[in-house]
């Protein structure tokens, strides 16, 4: 593949657009922006649950993506990025929306490293390519917690217990009085003791 840069994002906008062009007309096609040293990993997992495998090499890419059955794609570029890396090479990340066989679109995270081929100016090929569908890596799963995490919940959560209530004791704020509210309306406090009365002396008789 052949690109004329005069920077690192119009050369990694260039590579997205003959990709993922390549990739909707025809994706039997796409092991040729491969080379023999190439890696390809598509994420998720495998139908016995392990992560996927890497394949290495045109060929075996070739083989990799017939069996993904990419057909009548429709891709949408939502963000790309594009820098520098060593010997010359560019790293590319993608993020956009995937649609395969009229099914509704997905979305996907791709990242590319292009490696210079050859001593021809310009031109790269895929030197490694990690493609994944969100949907697989964050598939709503709780992370498993092992015994000791498990242990320290436990002693925080008993931590956190609410400890019981402290005996109120005559408030002497000087802001505000509390009064109980029954239905909307307040109540005046009772008062927490009252002074006997004294009896009425009996009456005298005088005659």
């Amino acid at each position: 593949m052949v690109i004329e840069k005069p920077s690192l994002l119009l050369a990694g906008q260039e590579f997205v657009r003959q990709y993922y062009t390549s990739l909707n007309k025809a994706p039997e096609y796409i092991h040729r922006f491969y080379g023999r040293n190439s890696s390809y990993v598509q994420g998720g997992v495998d139908p016995s649950g392990k992560p996927q495998e890497a394949v290495y090499g045109q060929n075996d890419i070739y083989h990799k993506v017939l069996s993904l059955n990419f057909s009548e794609c429709h891709t949408k570029i939502c963000h790309m990025d594009a820098h520098a890396t060593l010997s010359d090479g560019v790293v590319i990340q993608v993020m956009g929306l995937l649609s395969n066989s009229g099914q509704p679109e997905r979305k996907l995270m791709q990242t590319f490293v292009l490696s210079p081929e050859g001593y021809v100016p310009n031109t790269f090929y895929v030197h490694n390519d990690i493609f994944h569908y969100e949907d697989e890596v964050f598939s709503g799963s709780e992370p498993e917690l092992d015994e000791e995490s498990e242990d320290k919940v436990e002693e925080e959560q008993e931590e956190r217990q609410p400890s019981p209530e402290p005996m109120q004791e005559k408030a002497n704020s000087g802001y505000y009085e509390v009064h109980p509210v029954t239905n909307g309306i307040e109540e005046p406090l009772e008062e927490s003791s009252h002074e006997p009365e004294p009896e009425p002396e009996p009456e005298t008789k005088t005659e």
